[in-house]
């Protein structure tokens, strides 16, 4: 099969876009079919202008609209750019999957987003969605709010993935640093102020620090508590080589996440607490549903309530004075590699694709 993979999202290492088309898309082309990316990579979205992403909308529409007649189905990380290109693909009777990971309402609350652009937003989707031969969400919350929100019946759920190829763990040499490591997008629902508060009491481990890495709306926020903070360290945005690194040699991982109002989710599956977990690492996570699921199914770590330093603080002495601390991550790696691999979500895409998946609004 000839597949178009297209994102108006900007490919820049580190961030979910990259990481979903390349697990994805590899997944696919591993298990034999032809993968054409339509995609363009204008750095970080925190640093692009305005004129910069509607340059990048441009031109992802007219590399889609000019490769289409070469693909049997375009399949897109949907985006409310991909209109034009949408349009094109019916008219031309083409098949197309739109895959959504997130809300409006993320863009909302991450940038200014006015009444009347978000009305158009959702407009587009409206009509991309109705195009379509299949929509895909991320998890069963968002196919729900997609549901109601869009009133279309061609929807199925299939979770993200991680390459646990590329993201295994490895050997911890004795006497190596010990540090615990918090990928993130530094959006306003990562939960940052619960690690520094909990960095600062006296309980903390001595020995131990955190290392912050991504880049999002809070990064000056965390690049000024780290020059404060001993036990903090910002690593910025880091190329996905280096993530991969840089994870198995961490003692514990965190995947802190709050709920807000103005996101209205509460059901979340991020790809770093897969690539964490496959790692090998132990995971301390939130108390929201998907990720306490996998790591209360898994045995992978610890579930902690919201914004609370103490019980931070508390699960992560207990957790690096437990002398099962190894095996904990052992059984997050297995879990994952038996459940969240990309070649599973790849294979479940396929199954809907030639018409054997569920029936619509069934998880795949």
């Amino acid at each position: 099969m000839k597949v178009l993979f297209t994102s108006a999202e900007s490919l820049a290492e580190g961030y979910a876009p990259a990481a979903f088309i390349e697990g994805l898309g590899g997944a696919l082309s591993a298990l034999g079919h032809e993968v054409h990316i339509c995609a363009v990579d204008s750095g970080s979205y925190h640093r692009s202008s305005v004129i910069g992403r509607i340059w990048r909308y441009i031109a992802v529409n007219a590399m889609v609209v000019s490769s289409m007649w070469r693909s049997d189905v375009i399949i897109s990380r949907a985006h409310f750019a991909h209109l034009p290109w949408a349009l094109v693909a019916a008219l031309s009777r083409k098949r197309v999957v739109h895959m959504m990971n997130g809300f409006v309402e993320d863009a909302s609350t991450t940038h200014r987003m006015g009444r009347l652009t978000r009305a158009l937003a959702l407009a587009s989707y409206r009509i991309q969605f109705r195009l379509a031969n299949q929509v895909v969400a991320a998890t069963r919350e968002i196919a729900n709010s997609m549901a109601e929100q869009f009133r279309i019946q061609n929807l199925a759920v299939i979770r993200n993935g991680v390459n646990a190829e590329q993201f295994k763990p490895v050997t911890r040499l004795p006497g190596a640093e010990r540090f615990i490591v918090f990928p993130s997008s530094l959006a306003l629902w990562h939960d940052a102020e619960t690690i520094f508060a909990a960095t600062e009491l006296p309980s903390w481990p001595a020995d131990v620090h955190v290392a912050i890495v991504g880049e999002g709306k809070m990064s000056e926020h965390v690049r000024l508590k780290a020059m404060v903070n001993g036990k903090i360290r910002y690593l910025g945005l880091l190329p996905r080589d280096e993530l991969r690194d840089i994870l198995p040699r961490a003692v514990l991982g965190l995947c802190l996440i709050l709920r807000l109002d103005a996101r209205k989710v509460n059901e979340v599956y991020p790809l770093k607490l897969f690539e964490m977990m496959a790692c090998g690492l132990p995971v301390v996570v939130s108390d929201l549903p998907g990720q306490r699921d996998i790591v209360l199914n898994s045995g992978a770590g610890r579930v902690i309530p919201e914004r609370n330093p103490q019980a931070l603080v508390d699960t992560v002495n207990e957790l690096l004075q437990n002398p099962d601390l190894e095996n904990i991550g052992k059984a997050g790696a297995a879990y994952v590699a038996e459940h969240y691999k990309w070649s599973i979500s790849a294979r479940k895409l396929l199954d809907l694709i030639e018409n054997k998946g569920p029936a619509a609004s069934r998880e795949a």
